[in-house]
């Protein structure tokens, strides 16, 4: 996301550790926490998932000739964004694996289930 006015490794780093974090709140404690965390389709299906919503948020933002920045929250809900910094935050908060309602898919679990009984 160009708005964020972030580098590339900070927007991949924060991709994983949110992705990490999640992983613990969903499965903390158990053997499918570390099997996920060391599986490629999880971080596929995780990265898909991550790409959406930027998509989504992308379609919702706009910048004014003032280069001010506004997101579509809803029908009647405009947020203003005077500095990437400010939408920085909404961004993360966006991101937060504390509010992330994702549901791993189970195509996912039972292919990371199988690896891990023939390991």
């Amino acid at each position: 996301m160009n708005f964020l006015d972030r580098s590339e490794q900070w927007q991949t780093e924060l991709r994983i550790d949110v992705g990490l974090a999640w992983l613990e709140r969903m499965y903390g404690g158990t053997a499918l926490e570390s099997q996920l965390a060391s599986s490629k389709l999880f971080w596929a299906w995780w990265n898909n998932k991550w790409a959406a919503r930027d998509q989504d948020m992308s379609r919702r933002l706009k910048v004014l000739a003032t280069a001010v920045l506004t997101y579509k929250a809803g029908e009647h809900a405009t947020m203003f964004f005077h500095e990437p910094a400010e939408f920085a935050v909404f961004y993360m908060q966006t991101h937060n694996p504390a509010k992330l309602n994702l549901l791993l898919d189970a195509v996912v679990i039972e292919s990371v289930n199988k690896l891990g009984r023939a390991a």
